[in-house]
């Protein structure tokens, strides 16, 4: 069954075994896609959307954060732009891809995945989702926690990441939102070309700074990117949050980004030799590899030297909760029971002066 939407085309497929329409649901491939006027035709006396043509009803008076007044100049009375395409084709661009036709815009990466499950996985009861059979979420290449780069539960041979006995069909999902503090070289978009059976996600929450606009990047082959635009809910990347990234991915912004993760690279590594310092007291070496804005910090007991789960959970929330003097409270996060992750600490790279505390605290707490 053709995908909807999608051209014909007289390419080979790489992997020669693999087939997405034997992979996506019957019923989504024959998905229609939402459309509406606005898909042809963004100019002109707009009649087509049934939106209030008086414009929005937020008033002078109204209770509006100030940095939030020009977003009121942003059109909120129409509908944003169903595709985005100027976003799609800067990303493409960044992320040396052919076209935007290789890159669907969600809402944050938990879109992505939701998507993903929904247009592939079907119900063992016939009814809800049953776990993902067919489908591996797999965090590696840079941001794997209590992992190595490259160390996946996957089969793979000695030449390829993605060499598969040819009875396999899985779509393999790679998670790169710490990508950019990794290096492009490590990135699996390289791999798009020649695996039809990948999607990478990416964001804009890390290393742009911008979690709060929430948008996550799918980026694979056209025929996957058609799909998962099939079956998008309509509008779903608000107008304000096109703004916001297409002035993100801007080159000025870019190089903006880049500047910032070489100063927090910086800071991660400094942090991390200040944390070794602490050794003495139970702080033991940073697990995985250390490729994102934050360290893995196993706690340990300070009799055995063995990672300490119940310690770790009193660290955590003594930083958190209680404080003395000039101290501030510092909100790290508990992962003592993620696999390889036994009496570990997040902790995300902060300011220098937030860095400071968080040495200061722990220090402190360890030595109670």
């Amino acid at each position: 069954m053709p995908i909807l939407g999608l051209k014909p085309s007289s390419e080979p497929t790489k992997p020669a075994h693999f087939d997405i329409e034997k992979v996506i649901r019957p019923n989504i491939l024959a998905l229609h896609p939402y459309r509406c006027a606005r898909d042809d035709y963004q100019e002109g006396i707009l009649l087509d959307a049934n939106e209030n043509a008086l414009g929005h009803s937020l008033e002078p008076s109204c209770q509006i954060p100030p940095e939030l007044r020009d977003t009121l100049n942003a059109r909120l009375n129409r509908y944003p732009d169903p595709s985005h395409d100027e976003i799609k084709t800067r990303i493409a661009t960044l992320r040396g891809l052919p076209s935007e036709k290789h890159v669907f815009l969600g809402v944050g990466s938990d879109e992505v995945i939701d998507l993903i499950m929904r247009v592939c996985v079907t119900s063992r009861t016939g009814k809800d989702l049953d776990y993902p059979s067919d489908i591996w979420h797999v965090h590696g290449l840079c941001s794997g926690e209590g992992g190595e780069r490259g160390r996946f539960s996957l089969p793979v041979d000695s030449v390829g990441l993605f060499s598969y006995p040819t009875q396999v069909r899985w779509i393999v999902v790679v998670d790169e939102a710490y990508i950019d503090f990794a290096g492009q070289e490590a990135s699996a978009v390289s791999l798009i070309n020649d695996y039809a059976n990948l999607c990478v996600m990416q964001t804009l929450s890390k290393s742009f700074g911008l979690a709060a606009i929430r948008l996550g990047i799918a980026l694979a082959q056209p025929p996957l990117i058609r799909v998962l635009s099939n079956a998008k809910a309509p509008y779903n990347i608000s107008a304000p949050t096109a703004h916001l990234a297409l002035a993100a991915l801007e080159p000025a912004a870019i190089q903006g980004m880049r500047d910032k993760i070489r100063t927090l690279l910086a800071s991660r590594d400094k942090l991390k030799a200040s944390l070794e310092s602490l050794a003495d007291l139970g702080v033991g070496k940073s697990i995985g590899g250390n490729d994102a804005n934050f360290l893995v910090i196993p706690i340990l007991d300070p009799t055995t030297g063995a990672p300490d789960n119940s310690r770790s959970a009193r660290v955590y929330k003594t930083l958190a909760e209680e404080k003395g003097g000039d101290e501030s409270w510092v909100v790290v996060r508990y992962r003592g029971g993620e696999p390889g992750c036994e009496g570990c600490l997040r902790m995300t790279v902060g300011s220098e002066e937030e860095n400071a505390m968080l040495l200061k605290r722990l220090a402190r707490v360890l030595a109670s």
